[in-house]
């Protein structure tokens, strides 16, 4: 390769064809041979034509230029001409390239092995050799590749490199390059660094350098021209969503900006259906936004996994597992001397409501609670001992709802003192309407703002004929969820630990109210039932083995060859690794979600770097 300035030709001998011009000027000049007279009978005929057509014997000065110009072009090209082809390499010895290929690389892989090629491209024609160091590691647990390539060879390398959904370790990485006796023979050479942008979380991986340290640790091996991504190509992440009543409150992190930034989060189903959409916008300066995703309660329950539109990684997606999604509801077994009609009973209203969006279970209150439900639904038939109210006040501790219905037991004060109830009852209950009163059985009342059922559209044939009565106290409306039209509370609550008691002041079935024959009356125990913290079912000791996994891309793939099982007791504190890639974890009937974002607090930018390198 020859250089003129920032112009290098690849084949510098075709040049010599520039040689070549002066004689084809001289071809393109030769005289051509005059033309042969011949003798025309009617010649005089034309004689008296004036002949206003002149016909040049000489090539024009201008054609003869424009013809040498095009001649000098087809040589210039077959000559490989290149601009500026020495600006990324400035040494002699190998190039050395460092890459970033953790998830955060994954969105702008595209554009990195376009870089990647034309360095390439530079070290071929220069004849160099070439070390590929990938920072994360592989499935297999290799980082470096500390071996001398041709450049030919380290394109195909490189064309099979992808990005791994899980952190780099650029210290394991430069770590074992540098102890490598690779290094010790090889003179100093050029070290391009393709970086994502971003420091490396802390806690992951072990102790970590920052890229400034690891900058300097490479300084004996030659000087250091590294890219960084642009501010608006910085990866974003997305946060487990947390629960914010009937909503999922979702949260997105990116590394400190200077500039705005606006994302759309989608949520689909496992059949590919869109469920949701929710716009957030990062402001100047901002590190996170959040929002709430409100999704219909028929639809929340085929939740699988939430996505950032148009980004390619698995930072840019949740996986949804029961911890949102699966709300079993245990039915608790009424008392065996009340046998009402099986189609009148609350146990048949209440059923018929729940079964069509969640799984019911029946039985005691030792045997539903050691199965794990989201919802206890306690009926008026029911009567609680010590034993199985302080079990049931545990369990609303750690996140259930207890879902309680009155009847004309609580109405005569039976159970009316135990603490399983949000407010104190009157003894007696009310009667509203009926052959020997004046009054009407009583329509619902609006739902307020800090009631869940708020939005709910009331039907104007809704009434209640007949309802227990809480005693006045100075935080009853705080508790009140719904009320009848004058003002009497018809479902109240009170937050325990991380759940909810909460009780509904007439029947589950239609003996004091047609509630139960309305569509409201299940859209209410959707509502109620969503306000739990879910569970995730199974055993939690047991081991949770792979059943899907993420690729760098956020496309769900079969699970690694050489992902491992993880603990059902240290799922909370586990996180993604090369042993543990993202994605589900445990059965089919009983998956827990790994996410990426899982345990990282902080997305921070490369700061301090040296000013002698090349950015």
């Amino acid at each position: 390769m020859w250089n003129v300035g920032p112009l290098s030709f690849l084949m510098p001998w075709a040049l010599l064809g520039l040689f070549a011009l002066p004689v084809i000027w001289w071809l393109l000049r030769l005289k051509e041979s005059e033309p042969k007279r011949v003798v025309f009978s009617a010649n005089f005929i034309l004689q008296s034509l004036v002949a206003n057509r002149k016909i040049s014997t000489k090539i024009s000065p201008w054609i003869m230029l424009f013809r040498l110009i095009l001649v000098g072009l087809v040589i210039l090209g077959m000559a490989g001409p290149l601009w500026n082809s020495s600006g990324k390499l400035i040494g002699n010895g190998p190039v050395y390239i460092v890459i970033d290929n953790g998830w955060t690389a994954s969105n702008t892989w595209a554009s990195r092995q376009t870089v990647l090629n034309d360095i390439l491209g530079e070290a071929e024609r220069s004849g160099r050799p070439v070390v590929v160091i990938p920072t994360a590691p592989s499935a297999e647990g290799s980082v470096a590749f500390p071996h001398r390539l041709s450049a030919a060879d380290a394109r195909r390398l490189t064309n099979s490199l992808q990005p791994h959904p899980w952190h780099t370790n650029r210290s394991f990485a430069i770590d074992t390059f540098l102890k490598s006796r690779f290094v010790k023979r090889q003179e100093r050479g050029d070290v391009i660094w393709l970086s994502d942008g971003l420091e490396e979380p802390r806690g992951i991986n072990g102790p970590k350098s920052t890229m400034s340290e690891l900058i300097q640790m490479l300084d004996s091996v030659g000087p250091m021209t590294i890219y960084l991504e642009s501010p608006n190509q910085l990866p974003v992440l997305l946060m487990a969503p947390e629960l914010d009543g009937t909503a999922l409150k979702i949260k997105a992190r990116r590394s400190r900006s200077s500039f705005s930034r606006g994302i759309q989060v989608l949520a689909f189903a496992d059949d590919g259906e869109i469920l949701g959409q929710l716009p957030l916008v990062f402001s100047p300066g901002s590190e996170e936004t959040t929002g709430r995703l409100e999704i219909p309660s028929q639809k929340r329950i085929k939740l699988s996994r939430l996505k950032i539109r148009g980004m390619r990684s698995a930072g840019a997606v949740i996986l949804i597992d029961g911890r949102w999604l699966s709300r079993p509801v245990g039915l608790l077994s009424g008392s065996a001397n009340i046998a009402p009609q099986p189609l009148l009973s609350s146990e048949h209203y209440l059923r018929q409501a729940i079964s069509s969006f969640t799984v019911v279970h029946k039985g005691g209150v030792a045997e539903l609670l050691q199965r794990g439900l989201a919802v206890l639904v306690v009926d008026d038939s029911k009567h609680l001992d010590d034993g199985e109210i302080n079990a049931i006040e545990n369990w609303i501790e750690r996140g259930g709802v207890l879902l309680r219905f009155a009847g004309p037991r609580l109405a005569l004060g039976v159970g009316a003192s135990d603490t399983l109830l949000p407010v104190q009852i009157r003894q007696g209950g009310r009667t509203i309407g009926g052959s020997l009163s004046w009054q009407r059985p009583e329509s619902l009342a609006s739902f307020t703002t800090n009631s869940p059922f708020f939005d709910l559209t009331i039907p104007d044939d809704v009434t209640v004929r007949r309802q227990v009565l809480a005693k006045p106290s100075s935080d009853l409306a705080n508790k009140t969820w719904a009320r009848l039209a004058d003002g009497t509370p018809l479902v109240t609550a009170v937050k325990k630990g991380k759940g909810w008691k909460v009780l509904v002041h007439t029947t589950a079935n239609a003996e004091w109210s047609n509630l139960p024959f309305s569509g409201l009356y299940i859209s209410m125990l959707q509502r109620l039932i969503l306000l739990s913290e879910g569970v995730e079912g199974g055993n939690r000791t047991a081991p949770l083995f792979p059943i899907e996994n993420l690729n760098a891309f956020g496309e769900i793939i079969a699970p690694l060859r050489n992902t491992l099982a993880i603990s059902g007791s240290g799922f909370e504190k586990a996180h993604v690794s090369r042993h543990h890639p993202p994605g589900f974890y445990g059965t089919d009937t009983a998956r827990r979600a790994l996410n990426l974002s899982q345990n990282i607090s902080k997305l921070s930018n490369i700061n301090n770097l040296p000013s002698d390198i090349k950015i």
